[in-house]
Order: C-alpha cells, then sequence, then structure tokens
C-alpha cells in the first residue's frame, strides 16, 4: 500500500518492463512477423510528474496508478524495445483520471507529439465546455477523449461525460470521440444509440471494445454489438483487451474495417495473468506491483509466470485474426486508424 503517488517505483516497473525474458523476445519476435511494417496504437496515455496534482486513495489501489508518470520520452524507449523494425504511432491521450492538471498536457503533447511522430488526442474537460469547443476548434488533436471518473465520484450518463453542445462541435469539426462507458455496454446501450441518432455524422470510437478493459467474452455483449454494428461511425478499440474471443466476436459483427488496434499504453506494460476469479470475477495476478491484493488466486495462476500485458494484447488480437486474409491485420493495426484520423502514410505530405 502507497499513500502517495511518488511512493509508486514507476521507474523501476519501467525498466523491469523492457527487460523481457528469452520466451516473451521469442513471442514477440513471433507476433511482429505476422504485422504490417507500420502499426498505429489506437489508445495511448501520457502525463508529466509537473501534471499531477494528487491521486485519490482509490487511484493508488487501482491498475491504474501503475504508471502515474509516463512522458513522450518513455513512449519512445518503449517504442525502441517492443516494436523493432516497425514504424509506430500512437494516439496520445491525458491520463483521464481527477488528480491531474489535464490542461497543461495537452499543451504539451500539441507542443511536442510530432517530435515523437506521434498525434494528438485531446482532453475535454466536462465542466469548461468552451474550453474544450476550442480544443475541437483548434486544428491541433485528431480525436477527443473525456471520462466518465475526470472527477470523483464518476458519472454514469455518456451526456455528462460529452454534454451535447462538444458532440455537436465534434461531429461538425469530424472530430472522432473516444468514449470509455460508464457501465458495462448492456446497460448502457440504448442511451449510446440515443447519442447516436441525435447526432448522425458523428464518429464514436469505443474504448477497450466497449468495456472497463480486461474483461472476457460473456454472450450478453452480442446483442449490443448486433444492434451497434448498423451504425456505421461507430469503430471499437482493442486496448487493454486481452481476450481473443472477445475481439474475434467484434471483428464478425462489425467487420474488420472498424476494428481499431490499441494498447492503453503504459498499462500494457503491466506483467500479469488475466484469469477468472471463481468470487471476484475478472482479476489481474500481477503481485509485484502496489495495488495487488491477494484474492486468494487459483494455485494455478499462483504457479503462472506472469507475461507482458503488451504481448498478450498483440497475440490476442493476433490470434482473432487468424482467419481473416493478411489486408485485415493491415487494416485493424493500422489502415482504419490512419483513415479515421486522417494520416498520410510515413514519409509523405
Amino acid at each position: 500500500m502507497v499513500g502517495s503517488w511518488w511512493e509508486i517505483p514507476y521507474e523501476r516497473y519501467l525498466s523491469d518492463a523492457l527487460m523481457l525474458s528469452a520466451v516473451e523476445q521469442a513471442r514477440l519476435a513471433a507476433a511482429l512477423d505476422c504485422l504490417p511494417a507500420e502499426i498505429i496504437d489506437a489508445h495511448t496515455h501520457v502525463a508529466r510528474s509537473i501534471d499531477v496534482v494528487a491521486l485519490s486513495p482509490s487511484a493508488l489501489t487501482h491498475v491504474i496508478s501503475t504508471y502515474p508518470c509516463y512522458t513522450l520520452e518513455d513512449g519512445r524507449r518503449a517504442r525502441e524495445r517492443l516494436w523493432p523494425g516497425k514504424r509506430v504511432r500512437a494516439l496520445r491521450m491525458a491520463y483521464p483520471i481527477e488528480g491531474y492538471r489535464h490542461r497543461d498536457i495537452n499543451e504539451y503533447l500539441v507542443a511536442n507529439a510530432n517530435l515523437y511522430e506521434d498525434i494528438v488526442g485531446g482532453y475535454g474537460i466536462p465542466d469548461d465546455i468552451n474550453y474544450t469547443l476550442q480544443l475541437i476548434d483548434s486544428g491541433h488533436i485528431h480525436a477527443l477523449k473525456m471520462y466518465y471518473r475526470y472527477r470523483e465520484p464518476g458519472v454514469d450518463r455518456i451526456l455528462d461525460i460529452f454534454p451535447a453542445p462538444i458532440l455537436q462541435q465534434a461531429q461538425g469539426c469530424g472530430i472522432p470521440i473516444i468514449l470509455h462507458l460508464p457501465r458495462p455496454l448492456p446497460q448502457c446501450l440504448d442511451e449510446l444509440i440515443a447519442v447516436l441518432d441525435s447526432f448522425p455524422q458523428l464518429t464514436v470510437v469505443l474504448a477497450h471494445l466497449g468495456g472497463p478493459g480486461g474483461q472476457r467474452f460473456d454472450p450478453i455483449i452480442v446483442p449490443a454489438y448486433e444492434r451497434l454494428a448498423r451504425y456505421s461511425r461507430v469503430y471499437m478499440d482493442t486496448a487493454f483487451v486481452l481476450d481473443a474471443d472477445l475481439i474475434a466476436n467484434a471483428l464478425q459483427l462489425f467487420g474488420h474495417e472498424r476494428i481499431l488496434f490499441g494498447t492503453d499504453e503504459p498499462l500494457s506494460l503491466i506483467r500479469g495473468v488475466n484469469y477468472l476469479h471463481p468470487i471476484h470475477g475478472h482479476r489481474l495476478y500481477a503481485p509485484e506491483y502496489h495495488w495487488s491484493q491477494d484474492d486468494a488466486p487459483p494455485t494455478e495462476m499462483r504457479r503462472a509466470t506472469p507475461t507482458l500485458l503488451h504481448i498478450q494484447q498483440v497475440e490476442a488480437v493476433l490470434t482473432a485474426l487468424r482467419s481473416f486474409s493478411c489486408d485485415a491485420v493491415n487494416a485493424v493495426f493500422y489502415r482504419n486508424a490512419a483513415q479515421l484520423f486522417g494520416l498520410a502514410p510515413h514519409g509523405t505530405v
């Protein structure tokens, strides 16, 4: 247990994450061989130490606090280690929870992301609509992220996350929104469809395949996917999704043209074992981190060797795509995001 964010040994976590075992190196090399030369990671986060005000006690016990700081330079470091031989760009967004100077992170990204060949996902401020409208209209951002836990306690309605004037402006400017739903998709579905009907030209990217991240496939999601798939401007990203079956169902119902590869970096730089606890549900066995709790995982979990989640995520997407063509792999890992965010290939203007 830590009492404040600066007690978190995040620099050690990062150094350890980038020291791959021989098994991890082999798995990563095998995955990279299946991927296109250019990659776009459509969901990553950034914050400097000067951007942190304070993290709440609940945040400090949550996986989200693993890396309270993660700079563009840290992202370059990870890229060199984890994507050798690939040209990678990332949509970088501010850490979304309460406790950060989100405006300052937006300014940092606008000024510096291009130096790292990355692009900016602007972070909207729900209680400053004018600022957010100006951000959308600035020409500096490729997408807009807003989050239901911007303030604690969090909100549970989509229009409390993205107020209507902001959705109207995003629609008019052609800026996709990155939407992390405040409740499970089946519970939010009617409200989400009402939003889509009210803003028919709005492009929505559902983060984490419409879930909280780390979730596994549950048949209850299928009817929700079927209803949403009718809306051609709804996309989903695979950030922090480790279950190939869930990704495969999304691909089957939405088609490979509307799924974007994402990692939720730096949370992808955690080593763990994802499993279904018989009492507590979805859990990540990752005993080396400050937020880890002993939930009495099954013996086989304690005996398992934690693996870098980055590798697990890439493998899960590739496994889900195994019955698809090489073109589909290129679409999910590169082309869909390039088209959605209006990016030209490297080396072109």
